[in-house]
């Protein structure tokens, strides 16, 4: 089975979004490869 990053690195987004609290910081334990992924899309 072929494993979709791209949708794996939108999940993780909608994830950070929704932990969003105290102005902008969000709950970062994800898994670092989507996380570094979405860093270098400029997601940040």
């Amino acid at each position: 089975m072929e494993i979709d990053e791209e949708k794996i690195d939108e999940a993780v987004l909608a994830l950070l979004y929704l932990t969003l609290h105290d102005g902008g910081r969000a709950w970062k334990s994800f898994d670092w490869d989507a996380m570094n992924r979405l860093h270098e899309k400029g997601s940040h």
